[in-house]
């Protein structure tokens, strides 16, 4: 294979991944709501400065969760395409691609909890007794408790636990 020809090929596969990407945003809701709520975050992470460290974590937060509704609609339509009926595999494969974009989606919201609780308290003068530190690690806590026993519930406890202490300890 001549140069030109190695050139044209990776040039084309640039050409498919992009086609792959734009389908992606164009047809898909999710990731439509996932490119409007980065391009808030990135608003927010430029009006609140945010520093360039967890600048880091937002877009690698951000490319985390587009890449996994990337593949969860690659597996969804692969499924399509095999099976037209009800399988239980076919169930399985669906659900778990859309647990990764979850687990990712899920993984974002803690990284935002840590780069953006603080600068919107500040904003509106809000002082916790109790370091921010500790609710985004019971929230991680309470994450990996409910993959462990397979009970989203846990983690919706966690969070809602741990709200009403920030709340708690904003009233006394």
């Amino acid at each position: 294979m001549n140069l030109f020809q190695e050139v044209k090929r990776i040039m084309n596969s640039f050409k498919y991944a992009i086609a792959g990407i734009s389908y992606v945003f164009t047809s898909q809701r999710n990731m439509q709501v996932h490119l409007g709520v980065a391009i808030i975050v990135l608003l927010l992470s430029i009006l609140f400065n945010v520093p360039k460290y967890q600048l880091l974590l937002v877009f690698f937060s951000i490319v985390f969760v587009m890449c996994m509704e990337l593949m969860n609609t690659a597996v969804e339509k692969t499924v399509d395409m095999i099976t037209t009926e009800f399988h239980p595999l076919a169930k399985i494969a669906k659900d778990v691609a859309a647990g990764a974009v979850l687990f990712a989606a899920i993984f974002a919201f803690i990284i935002g909890l840590y780069v953006f609780v603080e600068p919107l308290l500040q904003l509106f003068s809000i002082q916790l007794d109790y370091q921010l530190d500790r609710f985004v690690i019971v929230c991680i806590l309470g994450l990996l408790l409910s993959f462990i026993l397979r009970k989203a519930t846990f983690f919706i406890l966690f969070i809602i636990v741990t709200t009403l202490i920030a709340i708690i300890s904003l009233l006394i």
